[in-house]
């Protein structure tokens, strides 16, 4: 799938759509013991802040491209749609491909050794169009170290990441601030997530000129 969507920018630089702006502010409340697990003593904000799992979100306001984008900063709630609902990473267009797979992008460098996206891969990054890849690899540090492409065929949500907290001292547990939590497993009732997991599977390596050029094609 090509591009639909115009690249939003700030001074003439390409902002990807999952990027924080300097306007967001968090807004968790405080963590109460709710059940078997943790919550908000708010029950509708408790229930609006929990995706389909019941996996409870750190809260954050929206400003999308008001004050100075945050390039390293990813926005929860942003991410989590992008991923969900296979989204563009960088224009927010859709970017699911069901024919030809949809396009993954991951950094690989000397000390990651991922030479190969591989079958049953965990990533929070969403997709990409091969035309926002490119500007992806082109201005992303992390990726300008290396990366590998595929075009995937079923890419499944998998679980979340974020931090896992003691039930009875509502704090978060010793070394498990930034915890990948699998949906079929009982931590995701003490886990307050930021990123969405996703599971990559029927991985198919591709070239990304290539991809861009059938794409303008």
């Amino acid at each position: 799938m090509s591009r639909t969507e115009t690249l939003l920018t700030h001074k003439g630089v390409p902002v990807p759509a999952i990027t924080g702006w300097s306007v967001e502010q968090e807004t968790t409340p405080p963590l109460i013991q709710r059940g078997f697990g943790i919550g908000f003593a708010d029950a509708v904000l408790d229930a609006q802040a929990r995706d389909s799992w019941q996996v409870l979100w750190r809260l954050w306001t929206l400003g999308r491209s008001k004050g100075e984008p945050d390039f390293k900063a990813v926005h929860p709630l942003r991410q989590r749609r992008a991923a969900r609902d296979m989204l563009c990473q960088m224009c927010g267009g859709p970017a699911q491909d069901e024919k030809r797979g949809t396009l993954f992008v991951l950094g690989s460098d000397a000390d990651s050794g991922l030479g190969a996206i591989r079958q049953g891969e965990i990533t929070s990054e969403p997709p990409l169009h091969p035309e926002c890849a490119v500007e992806a690899v082109t201005r992303c540090p992390h990726l300008r170290k290396g990366y590998v492409a595929a075009r995937v065929e079923w890419p499944v949500p998998w679980g979340v990441r974020g931090t896992v907290y003691d039930l009875t001292e509502l704090w978060p547990q010793p070394r498990r601030e930034q915890e990948n939590v699998g949906y079929g497993s009982d931590a995701r009732r003490f886990v307050l997530a930021d990123r969405i997991l996703i599971e990559l599977h029927g991985c198919r390596t591709v070239d990304l000129d290539e991809e861009v050029r059938r794409a303008q094609s």
